[in-house]
């Protein structure tokens, strides 16, 4: 399967570093220049138009980003990288968390609270993220998460400042 993980932080890096485990053909964009293999730059992708039987997207990238919309169209399925995830969590309960201050302590919490009772993983803005966990294991995940990436059934939103919108 060839595969291309679009923006190269955090959860881009654990993506690169699932998908290579399994020996897909596995390819990079990012906004920054990096000296890695299978790096493709805006222009390469625009040049090239190669076709991805996969995209996913990293959370900081937007999916109305205007250079998101090229790449979109190259990829046969593009999905967030919370929807990957989550596609590998299937009897998992997750709460997603969102707002302007206060997501951390109150998914610090609730994750203290709930795993005296159950078995809980907190992910999101701690640097722990989905994409190298054996999900199955885990009843409840505390998410903390980005605004535009808020798409649960179950969420808490907190204060939301102008920043956000």
């Amino acid at each position: 399967m060839k595969i291309l993980i679009i923006g190269y932080g955090i959860t881009g890096k654990a993506l690169y570093d699932y998908f290579k485990k399994y020996q897909h053909d596995v390819y990079i964009y990012d906004e920054k220049k990096l000296k890695i293999k299978n790096y493709y730059s805006y222009a390469k992708l625009e040049k090239d138009l190669p076709l991805f039987d996969l995209g996913i997207k990293s959370p900081g990238i937007r999916f109305n980003n205007e250079k998101f919309l090229l790449i979109k169209s190259l990829c046969l399925k593009i999905m967030s990288e919370l929807d990957f995830a989550f596609s590998k969590m299937e009897k998992s309960y997750v709460i997603g968390i969102t707002g302007s201050n206060g997501k951390t302590s109150l998914a610090t919490y609730l994750n203290h609270f709930i795993s005296k009772k159950k078995t809980t993983y907190l992910a999101g803005n701690n640097d722990k993220h989905l994409n190298d966990l054996d999900l199955m294991k885990y009843k409840i995940i505390h998410l903390n998460i980005y605004f535009h990436n808020l798409e649960f059934e179950k969420k808490i939103i907190l204060k939301l400042l102008h920043h956000f919108f």
